[in-house]
């Protein structure tokens, strides 16, 4: 439900529709326990409850332990611990959702949409981001005349989005334009990853080795030439201590020899640890490709644009400012502007297109390019 648009409190209101009883009144139903009385009834779900569950990593079958301590024997308070400190286990149980599904989750919870005060949330609210700032763009609406009524995008920081105290332009675009624009671009590569696999793995694939290919080879070498130093280093330290008790080396030296190999192995340590989020990412990145295959093979066409596809394929929109490229001729003629949209999808970022750029017009003659 949470990935096909619902927020937890609609969520909430369909379980308490269908007379499903809480996890905690399940739990005692189950152990045969006597249920307390309580304010509300038994299936009264909150918007709270389904957040939790939304946000629960042990469907995954992942145990996390060392969550909660107490001050001491006598003080009982809880105190809830960092993450880092959480002992976790992999694969403790069966899991009942699939990793991508708990992921694209997550991303829709974090790119929450608010409707507006006419209930409108927008297919790409949460998605679209200021390129100049990075700010979100928030859905408005605007009249249009005596009936018509127009919704578009713009950026939160715009002077005109926060009372002329803003330090961003607009970046306004309309909403039947961007969605368009992002349907289009989702078909495209939709049916490049469908019926081309060869072709998008190789173009995916160039794009990510293009921009990280010389940051993962230095990488690469520098972490292999720490790891190979470490093992030395270790040889050489067994070696020292070998002569120390044979008495070939005497007491101060071999202390001052072993401070100075032991001071190299924390520095090369301390680099490995540097190095490997970056091969991390770079292996993230190839594994990126197959599940985006992997997420297109779920579906067998995309004809309108929902909340369950831009959950699925879009990471993040990025729009650009409105640019003029030729100004109207006659009064009763309209600019034509450009303006710039970039659309990176999950796992895999941009996807380049070949030949001419995404355009829609629109009233105004108004050319985008993707």
């Amino acid at each position: 439900m949470c990935i096909d648009g619902m927020g937890t409190k609609a969520i909430a209101l369909v379980l308490r529709e269908r007379e499903l009883d809480r996890p905690s009144i399940h739990r005692l139903r189950r152990e045969g326990k006597q249920l307390p009385e309580y304010k509300f009834p038994n299936n009264h779900w909150c918007a709270s409850n389904i957040a939790d569950i939304l946000a629960n990593r042990e469907y995954l079958g992942i145990a996390t332990l060392s969550k909660v301590t107490v001050k001491s024997y006598k003080d009982k308070t809880h105190i809830y611990r960092p993450v880092e400190d959480w002992t976790i286990f992999e694969d403790a149980h069966p899991a009942i959702i699939e990793q991508e599904t708990f992921d694209v989750v997550q991303r829709i919870r974090d790119g929450r949409r608010r409707p507006t005060k006419l209930g409108d949330m927008g297919v790409l609210n949460g998605r679209l981001y200021c390129e100049d700032c990075g700010s979100k763009l928030h859905i408005k609406r605007r009249a249009n005349g005596a009936k018509a009524q127009y919704v578009y995008y713009i950026c939160r920081q715009s002077r005109a989005n926060s009372d002329g105290f803003g330090n961003c332009t607009p970046h306004s675009i309309r909403q039947e334009i961007i969605e368009h624009l992002v349907l289009t671009d989702i078909q495209r590569v939709f049916a490049l990853a469908k019926d081309h696999e060869v072709s998008f793995i190789e173009v995916a694939g160039k794009k990510a080795q293009k921009d990280n290919e010389k940051s993962i080879r230095k990488a690469k070498t520098e972490y292999a030439k720490a790891e190979n130093r470490i093992r030395q280093l270790d040889d050489i330290i067994s070696q020292i201590y070998e002569d120390k008790v044979s008495g070939e080396l005497s007491s101060e030296r071999f202390a001052k020899m072993l401070g100075k190999y032991e001071q190299e192995q924390i520095e090369l340590t301390v680099k490995m640890d540097a190095l490997r989020p970056v091969l991390e990412q770079a292996e993230a990145q190839t594994q990126g490709i197959d599940k985006f295959l992997r997420m297109v093979k779920r579906f067998t066409e995309i004809k309108e644009l929902s909340a369950e596809v831009v959950s699925e394929f879009i990471e993040r929109i990025e729009v650009g400012e409105t640019v003029m490229v030729n100004p109207r001729r006659f009064p009763h003629w309209a600019d034509e502007k450009r303006q710039n949209i970039k659309i990176v999808y999950n796992y895999i970022g941009a996807v380049p297109q070949e030949g001419e750029p995404i355009t829609a017009s629109a009233s105004g003659k108004i050319a985008y390019k993707g």
